[in-house]
C-alpha cells in the first residue's frame, strides 16, 4: 500500500454522483425461499471489485475543461445450500455502480488512481450497495443476509 500516492488521490478527487450502470438477478427453478425451510441454511458466496476506471475530459458551460474519473465497483451474492455434498447456487444478485470523482486540475499517477480505487472507492459506493441488495433480497422474498464491509478489494485493469 502507498500512503502517499493514496493522499495525492484524496486530495485531487472529489465525488460527484453514484450509479446503477448494470443489474442482474435470478432464483433457481423450483426454489421457493418463502416456503423452503432449508432456506435458513443458505450459504453465502460473495465478490466485490473495481473492474474498470476511464478518464473523460468534456468542456463545461463556460468552455472550461473537466476532468472525471469513473470507476466500475462489480458487487455480487450468490445464495448457495448444499446438495448431495456439493454447493448448489439457487440465488444470484449482482450489480455494477458507477462512482464518478471531478479531477482537480492535478496529474495523477496511476497508482494514485489504483489505490484509491481499492481503498476509498468501494467504501463510497458500499452503501447504495447494501440497500440494493438489501431490497433485492426482500422483493425476491430471500433471506437477509448480513453483509460486512469489505476488508479489501480487487482490481482489474
Amino acid at each position: 500500500m502507498n500512503d502517499e500516492a493514496l493522499e495525492q488521490a484524496i486530495n485531487a478527487l472529489q465525488i460527484n454522483s453514484v450509479s446503477l450502470f448494470a443489474t442482474q438477478c435470478s432464483i433457481a427453478d423450483q426454489f421457493f425461499p418463502a416456503y423452503d425451510p432449508l432456506a435458513e441454511n443458505i450459504q453465502i458466496q460473495s465478490k466485490h471489485l473495481i473492474s474498470r476506471t476511464e478518464q473523460i475530459d468534456f468542456e463545461d458551460d463556460e468552455g472550461r475543461t473537466v476532468k472525471v474519473i469513473r470507476f466500475h465497483a462489480e458487487f455480487g451474492t450468490r445464495m448457495m445450500l448444499p446438495s448431495s455434498g456439493e454447493l448448489e447456487q439457487k440465488a444470484l444478485i449482482e450489480a455494477t455502480f458507477v462512482a464518478e470523482y471531478k479531477v482537480a486540475d492535478v496529474e495523477l499517477s496511476e497508482e494514485a488512481i489504483k489505490e484509491f480505487a481499492l481503498r476509498n472507492v468501494m467504501f463510497n459506493v458500499w452503501p447504495y450497495w447494501q440497500e440494493y441488495l438489501t431490497s433485492t433480497c426482500s422483493r425476491m422474498e430471500l433471506p437477509k443476509s448480513e453483509l460486512l464491509a469489505p476488508k479489501g478489494a480487487s482490481f482489474q485493469h
